[in-house]
């Protein structure tokens, strides 16, 4: 037909749209690239993430273990209970007591020694225990009401501490100055017929004080008042009367000077120790050390209430070691000075020395070359004073680091050259680590 055209170029093929195999293979390589570059920065940033979250999860254990630690220790002795007792080694005095190297010697670490498949302590830490009115209130008695405090003799009363076998002592749950008293801890204590400790102090002297046994079946409550009963002789845990001076007889006897009583509370006591994982059971993965927390019957190796569960409760996960230094104001170290420039050399210018060896200082348990066999560690007079309490916690995270070495760790107060060896080794130093130590001072003692 006239006029019309084949607009198409004779012998050539038109040209189809898309890439070339070149140019797909390419394009595919570099979105691999890409793709593996995105994945390694999110691999990165997950392990990051999860390492600075075992590290945080470390930290905040460490300080939650300082906090619990430092406040029984600060309210140790609460109640009126001695710090130290004549003739008896200054670091196990009725407050706090310091059970130092655990599972080395003659201690093969238990928590509760004798008690069935009690804890144990990891080998060469220290076992920290303290003792006083914790968790209830220091309860008021009525002095100027005679009768609120009777000393018996088999049923019988008398004004002679020293022959009472038991006794009975009024609390109100008002005082007469109008204080209120929560008489809900005691009510407890005797529902569930427990024998608990009681610390008792004179109304004519603080310094006066003994560690009688609740007894429960001759407890009266009548309204807003409990009569309770205690005995001092013929106790369920007799151990009682070693957290005070029972005269030092055969018989335990009250103090002379226990003819009132001004204030009662129940005793209480916690020990600190770093718990000693079970043999791993395979193919459950082995358990790590733990910072952990014991009730007891005061004075005893018997848990509190005889339950198990209460010789192990745990507060920190992948606690390594704890250990314990004790400043006193002894007679070692440099001579006492005139610090104050008052002219006198007394308690003011009290200054706890510690040597760079940590050997004959003021220092208790800083070194292992400290002997508690000689005076002034073995309770002879006169006793030196506690001041303070060095707490030194070393925990790790959860899971190794392949590519990580921390840095090796020094030996600090007296733990055993053996262990600090065995933290340093190439596949301990793949766990990031943190020491810790807190001083903490004697406010209630």
């Amino acid at each position: 037909m006239r006029g019309f055209r084949n607009h198409h170029a004779v012998g050539r093929a038109p040209r189809s749209a898309g890439f070339s195999l070149v140019e797909l293979l390419v394009g595919l390589a570099v979105t691999s690239m890409l793709l593996l570059a995105i994945v390694g920065v999110f691999d990165a940033g997950s392990k990051v993430a999860r390492v600075e979250t075992q590290v945080s999860d470390m930290q905040q254990s460490l300080r939650a273990a300082h906090r619990q630690i430092t406040r029984f220790v600060h309210m140790a002795g609460r109640g009126g209970l001695a710090l130290a007792l004549p003739n008896v080694p200054v670091f196990q005095g009725p407050a706090l007591t310091v059970r130092n190297a655990a599972g080395v010697g003659a201690d093969n670490g238990e928590i509760a020694v004798g008690f069935v498949d009690t804890p144990f302590a990891v080998d060469g830490s220290d076992i920290l225990i303290a003792r006083g009115v914790f968790s209830s209130q220091v309860y008021q008695v009525e002095t100027l009401i005679p009768a609120d405090f009777t000393l018996l003799n088999a049923g019988v009363p008398t004004d002679d501490p020293a022959m009472a076998t038991d006794g009975r002592v009024v609390i109100r749950d008002l005082t007469n100055t109008g204080v209120a008293q929560d008489l809900m801890p005691l009510n407890d204590s005797i529902t569930g017929n427990i024998p608990e400790a009681l610390v008792l102090v004179s109304q004519m002297d603080e310094g006066i004080v003994a560690v009688v046994e609740l007894d429960t079946a001759n407890t009266v409550v009548a309204g807003d008042q409990i009569t309770i009963a205690f005995k001092v002789q013929g106790m369920t845990h007799p151990e009682y009367r070693n957290l005070y001076n029972s005269g030092g007889g055969i018989q335990p006897v009250l103090p002379a000077g226990l003819t009132s009583v001004a204030h009662v509370g129940i005793l209480e006591e916690y020990r600190f120790y770093v718990r000693k994982p079970p043999p791993p059971v395979p193919p459950a993965p082995p358990e790590t050390s733990k910072l952990s927390l014991a009730r007891m019957f005061p004075g005893t190796e018997i848990p509190y209430l005889s339950a198990l569960a209460n010789a192990g409760v745990d507060l920190a996960d992948n606690v390594l070691d704890m250990q314990v230094g004790l400043a006193f104001d002894s007679a070692l170290g440099p001579a006492a000075t005139d610090q104050n420039g008052d002219g006198e050399v007394d308690e003011q210018d009290m200054e706890i020395h510690e040597s760079i060896d940590g050997e004959d200082d003021d220092w208790l348990f800083n070194t292992d070359q400290d002997s508690i066999l000689l005076a002034p560690w073995n309770g002879t007079a006169p006793q030196p004073e506690l001041y303070y309490v060095r707490l030194s916690l070393l925990a790790r995270t959860q899971r190794r680091e392949r590519n990580h070495q921390a840095l090796e760790l020094a030996g600090y107060e007296d733990v055993q050259a053996l262990r600090v060896l065995a933290w340093n080794t190439f596949e301990e130093r793949m766990y990031r680590r943190r020491f810790q130590q807190t001083i903490i001072e004697l406010r209630n003692l």
